[in-house]
C-alpha cells in the first residue's frame, strides 16, 4: 500500500474519488518534482551541469561524478526527466 502525498487516506492500485483532483493537479503536474522530491540526489544546478556535459564527457564518467546511474544520466540528457529545468545559454 502507498500513501498519497498530503493525504492520510490509503489506496491500493487505484486513485479514490476524493483524491482524483488532488492527484492530477499536484502529483501529475509536478508539485513534488525535481529537487522538491525528498528522494532526489540531484538539484536543478546539477542537472544544468549534467546537460552541459553532453557530448563533452562520456555518460559513465558523468554518472560516477554525480553518484547516479548511467541510465539516469541518459534520461536527463535526452530531457525524458527533469524537463522543467532549462539550461541558460
Amino acid at each position: 500500500m502507498a500513501y498519497a502525498p498530503d493525504c492520510k487516506s490509503v489506496y491500493a492500485g487505484s486513485i479514490p474519488a476524493h483524491l482524483s483532483n488532488h492527484w492530477e493537479t499536484d502529483c501529475m503536474r509536478g508539485k513534488n518534482r525535481g529537487e522538491r522530491n525528498g528522494n532526489s540526489k540531484l538539484t536543478e544546478g546539477k542537472i544544468i551541469k549534467i546537460r552541459r556535459l553532453r557530448g563533452v564527457r562520456p555518460q559513465t564518467e558523468v554518472a560516477s561524478r554525480f553518484g547516479v546511474s548511467v541510465g539516469l544520466i541518459g534520461m536527463i540528457m535526452r530531457r525524458e526527466i527533469w524537463r522543467h529545468v532549462r539550461v541558460p545559454r
